[in-house]
């Protein structure tokens, strides 16, 4: 099905070379499920997005502090893959927030 999100290059000091970090639709939507089944990440996502909405409607240009419980969903991502939450945790979170909570109206 192809790459939904992909990170920029970067040096992988495991593999001592420069990487291209993937997350393909079947991670994504493996994610989406994962997230969807924990009630208490569910509830840190919620929580992070109406904080970064409050903030734009304030007319901050910049994220939020997240909430400590947002240290689950980094926990959930380190599952899949140990260097997403570094590298691509906002791109992933970001889409899983458009899968899960747009189509809910919230």
């Amino acid at each position: 099905m192809g790459v939904a999100i992909r990170s920029m290059k970067m040096w992988d000091p495991e593999a001592k070379r420069e990487v291209v970090l993937e997350v393909s639709h079947e991670e994504m939507d493996a994610l989406e499920r994962a997230v969807r089944k924990d009630s208490a990440v569910m509830s840190a996502l919620r929580e992070y997005l109406k904080l970064s909405e409050a903030s734009l409607t304030r007319g901050a240009i910049s994220s939020p502090e997240p909430p400590a419980s947002m240290g689950l969903f980094w926990q959930l991502l380190r599952t899949h893959n140990p260097m997403w939450p570094g590298t691509m945790g906002s791109q992933i979170r970001q889409e899983l927030e458009n899968r899960i909570f747009k189509e809910q109206g919230k």
